[in-house]
């Protein structure tokens, strides 16, 4: 799979996904998720996005259902909620900022999600809260990753370490299964005590490289192979990471 990712100081590059890196985010995803054949996905998200795509190959990994959005709109993902009832569903801040803002999950039924995993960006604390509020049958997970890690860390409201705000301010996150996280100086040494650093990552869902640019695969990745998400954050001595926005 190829897909495509860049920042406002960089011009776009291929980042490629085999196999096993998709296939592992989709079946430890699940479980983390607790989806199985059950369940109804959505993406708000196109599929050339890496929310998408998890939720069409998570789908396909346990043989759940996948719901097609033909394209978004505020109210065309409140109505197709209400009318086909998807169990789980995968959105950007912006999409949900849209239908609360119209008051459109007032107008619709949405009581047949028990799931919406958030990410793609910073998710606003008061935007989370007030999604919450309305999923009276289920709850929000805040999902931190990039197009090159996929699923990185998670913070799930119900967990017995999670309260809410954790959830939305992506604070006492903890890394997917299979993915290992370390926070380094600028050293690249370890942070102690709470220092910030820059997040680091390895594991079964990390990309393979980037297409066809060798410079940028050697600024990506450390000598030992950890990926270098270009991210501050500071740990806690239980594992938590938090995440500098």
């Amino acid at each position: 799979v190829l897909l495509y990712a860049s920042s406002s100081m960089a011009s776009p590059k291929g980042v490629l996904h085999n196999y096993h890196t998709v296939l592992s985010n989709a079946r430890l995803s699940a479980s983390e998720y607790k989806i199985d054949a059950d369940d109804i996905l959505l993406s708000a998200g196109p599929y050339g996005h890496f929310l998408g795509l998890c939720s069409l190959t998570l789908a396909a990994c346990v043989g759940a259902t996948n719901m097609m959005l033909p394209s978004f709109t505020p109210a065309g993902l409140a109505q197709i909620i209400e009318s086909f009832r998807p169990t789980v569903l995968f959105a950007a801040p912006t999409h949900i900022a849209a239908c609360l803002d119209t008051g459109l999950f007032d107008q619709h039924d949405i009581s047949s999600l028990k799931l919406a995993i958030l990410g793609g960006t910073n998710v606003p604390y008061d935007l989370a809260r007030d999604f919450d509020a309305k999923l009276v049958n289920g709850e929000v997970i805040q999902l931190w990753g990039m197009t090159e890690m996929q699923t990185g860390l998670y913070a799930q409201a119900g967990h017995t370490t999670d309260t809410m705000e954790d959830v939305a301010t992506a604070t006492g996150a903890r890394p997917s299964a299979g993915t290992e996280v370390r926070i380094v100086d600028h050293n690249g040494s370890p942070t102690r005590n709470g220092k910030e650093g820059e997040l680091q990552a390895r594991g079964c869902r990390v990309f393979s490289g980037y297409l066809r640019n060798e410079n940028a695969n050697t600024l990506a990745f450390t000598s030992d192979g950890w990926f270098r998400s270009g991210d501050l954050a500071m740990g806690d001595p239980v594992g938590n990471v938090y995440i500098n926005h």
